[in-house]
Formats: structure tokens, sequence, C-alpha cells
């Protein structure tokens, strides 16, 4: 029996570099339709991402600018609640102008900056937003902001226990809109 053996023949030295030179001439270079896939892939990935955080950041702002004018009118619903009952009137307020200026309602339509009875600021700035309290004018009533409602509605002249208050608050977002918000509470007479 013969025995056949396969030799194996070592490859030279210059075969081996020129192998290695042909691989790498494939492998590490990137061409420029790679290049190009990847930037339309890395685009259609961010642009939409980035659209999403600044739509966020837009609805962050007019949320915050919402909860200014919220803000205001709370303040401007708790102040009026400071005053007596029958002092919310003009109606109410007496003859004489002095009493007249201790009425909200005179408060509300006349900014006369006096220390001591003007309560209520109707131009504000909150995080740089201006914000202007505008009182309901469109009633008929004396009070134009408010209705009297009395305790009797048989008798008109039976006094009255709940006071409707409202306002308007107006102010130019971030966004350079106008934008306003409608505001209405009950004042009760505590007895």
């Amino acid at each position: 029996m013969t025995r056949f053996t396969l030799s194996r023949r070592k490859p030279c030295a210059g075969h081996a570099v020129r192998r290695r030179r042909l691989l790498s001439n494939h492998q590490f270079g990137v061409s420029m339709i790679e290049i190009m896939i990847g930037v339309i892939i890395l685009a259609l990935v961010l642009v939409p991402s980035i659209q999403v955080v600044l739509s966020g950041t837009r609805t962050v702002t007019a949320t915050r600018d919402h909860v200014g004018a919220v803000f205001l009118a709370q303040n401007l619903i708790e102040t009026a609640r400071t005053y007596d009952f029958d002092r919310l009137s003009l109606d109410n307020g007496g003859p004489n102008t002095a009493q007249q200026k201790e009425t909200l309602e005179w408060d509300l339509f006349n900014d006369d900056n006096d220390p001591v009875y003007d309560k209520i600021k109707k131009d504000q700035k909150i995080n740089g937003i201006d914000y202007n309290i505008i009182p309901d004018q469109s009633n008929t009533s004396t009070a134009r902001f408010m209705h009297n409602l009395p305790i009797n509605p048989a008798d008109p002249l039976s006094p009255s226990n709940v006071c409707l208050f409202r306002f308007t608050i107006k102010w130019r977002g971030q966004d350079g809109k106008e934008h306003t918000h409608d505001f209405s509470t009950a004042i009760a007479r505590m007895k």
C-alpha cells in the first residue's frame, strides 16, 4: 500500500502582501454613496426628532403664558373678595367721589395710582409678558361689570346677596399672537 501525502505548499511572501493590499482597499475605504446613504438615514431620524422637541417647547411656552393669565385672574378675584360686599359696585359707593373710590368698580375702571384706594393694577408684567385686565362692559346695568341678584326676586328693591363679577385678561404671547381669556366669579354676601 502506498500512501500518498498531499503536500501543502507555503505561499510566498509576495503573495500574502498582494492579498493584504487587495483586502485593505475594499475593507477600509468608504465610498461616496455609502456616506450619502448614511447622511440621508441620519436626516430621516433627526428632523422629526427636532420637530417634536420644538413643538414641545412652543407648547410649554404657550402654557406658561396661559398660566400667567390664570394666576393674575386668581389674584384679582381674591382681591375682589377683600372688598366689603356693599363696596363692590359704584351704586353702593355713595354720592361723593371719595366714597366711590373705595369700590371695586372704581378700582377696575380707573387707574389713578392712588396708594390707598388703587388695589388693582390693570396692566401687569409676568415672565416678560404684558397682561391687561379688561372689565366686562357689555352689561346694561349701572354696575356694568356685575349683576346684583336680589334675595327676593319678587321684590326688586330687596338687598342683593350675590354679585356676579366678569372680566377679561388680554396678552400677546411669545408666539406674537393676541390671546384673551374670559373669567367670571360670584361673590356672595356673608351674614
